[in-house]
């Protein structure tokens, strides 16, 4: 799961230099959301219900207006919105899989997260050493500062935020929780691209967030 995680997160970075962040949470968030959705119908045994199954498409249909006349994505950066959308829908099928485990003994949910962050350490550790020149990775005391702070930072409130999601996994279906976490992440971080980052959002994308906003609303 965290090689899925890894990956969707190193295609972020790339989407990030030449798009906005509303657009990247878009696709990221509603990947994470359809796939495991889908899931748990065919797999799982979790009930259809029209509703739901109207909100989805309403959900789908702001992702697809969101893109559409939006002279600013270019192909590139809708080869790598899809990537980012199956990579995080395939990590949340995994992380649902891990939570519903009945037959085999499982790591806690605390276990999973801090696991799960030594992995990406490794992983990214290794991948720092491997692909950065010797002269690029001696840096200063005071320029090491201000990233590492917001490394510290990020990993700690994506660690607590999943750690919740992993023990509402294991208590609420699929078809509830992942639209659910969908439609916040969208709202919130398209606000925070427009005030901390100064993006300009496009009309299409404005009522592509709405839609998901209200999609989201209706799996309550």
């Amino acid at each position: 799961m965290n090689i899925l995680i890894m990956c969707y997160t190193i295609v972020g970075f790339h989407l990030l230099k030449s798009g906005t962040m509303a657009m990247y949470t878009l696709f990221l968030m509603s990947g994470g959301m359809v796939a495991p959705y889908v899931f748990g119908l065919l797999f799982l045994d979790e009930p259809f219900l029209p509703l739901r199954m109207a909100a989805l498409i309403l959900i789908l249909s702001g992702i697809v207006l969101s893109n559409v006349g939006n002279k600013k994505t270019d192909k590139r950066q809708l080869i790598l919105c899809i990537a980012v959308f199956i990579l995080n829908g395939f990590a949340s099928i995994v992380s649902k899989l891990h939570q519903i485990e009945p037959e085999f003994k499982t790591l806690t949910a605390t276990e999973f997260v801090m696991l799960g962050g030594f992995i990406k350490f490794v992983f990214g550790g290794a991948l720092y050493c491997t692909t950065k020149k010797q002269s690029e990775r001696q840096i200063s005391r005071h320029s090491f500062l201000f990233p590492a702070t917001i490394i510290f930072c990020s990993a700690l409130a994506g660690g607590t935020s999943y750690l919740m999601q992993l023990h509402s996994a294991a208590v609420l279906p699929a078809t509830v929780l992942y639209p659910f976490i969908t439609g916040g992440s969208v709202v919130f971080s398209s606000l925070a691209g427009v005030f901390l980052f100064r993006e300009r959002l496009s009309k299409n994308l404005i009522m592509g967030i709405i839609l998901c906003f209200l999609g989201t609303i209706m799996f309550l």
